[in-house]
């Protein structure tokens, strides 16, 4: 996301996440999780496996992961990681996730603790915020700029119809969008 990694080494880095951390929920913050570890050195060492920073899905990091998937073209991926730790994911396994099923928490339990896929700390949580600027933003790519709105998708690859509007007062913008390919658009604009 920096810009400091070469695409190359930026592809490898995300497979190794893709490969190491991610599960049916998103993805941990760590794995393995801190079990013998001084506290003095690291703190989520407090928290039992696959809980809060130490190895749970953390939701509210989750976007950045999406975020760096679409900066590399990987719209598809960007989706499904998006997909997996919405709250509307688990309307099938409430009893698993126990809270509310509209609303983002802070982290859910890795397949590293007992309670896993259960979600905790409603509502105390930057995930919603950080979900609707990587939906918005990076999925769909619609991103503010000083004097207009780009349109950048990297959404999967479906060939639905987006459309978006920009502009402000009496003179709004809109833009009729036809996906057909991550990054690949036809537009008509009206104005």
């Amino acid at each position: 996301m920096s810009g400091h990694a070469s695409m190359e080494r930026s592809a490898d880095i995300m497979q190794a996440v893709r490969e190491n951390l991610e599960t049916e929920y998103g993805l941990m913050i760590c794995d393995p999780p801190y079990e013998n570890t001084d506290v003095s050195v690291m703190k989520a060492a407090l928290f039992n496996k696959g809980m809060k920073e130490n190895g749970s899905i953390f939701c509210h990091i989750q976007g950045w992961a999406i975020i760096a998937e679409t900066l590399l073209g990987h719209g598809n991926r960007a989706f499904r990681l998006f997909r997996s730790f919405m709250p509307a994911a688990s309307n099938s396994r409430a009893e698993v996730r126990q809270i509310e099923p509209y609303v983002y928490c802070q982290f859910t339990n890795s397949p590293q603790s007992p309670r896993r896929g259960a979600s905790r700390l409603p509502w105390l949580s930057g995930s919603a915020a950080w979900s609707y600027l990587t939906a918005a933003q990076y999925i769909l790519g619609v991103r503010p700029e000083i004097e207009a709105c780009a349109s950048i998708p990297a959404s999967p690859r479906t060939g639905k119809r987006s459309r978006s509007s920009a502009g402000s007062g009496a003179r709004p913008c809109t833009s009729r969008c036809s996906i057909r390919r991550a990054l690949k658009r036809e537009c008509a604009k009206s104005c």
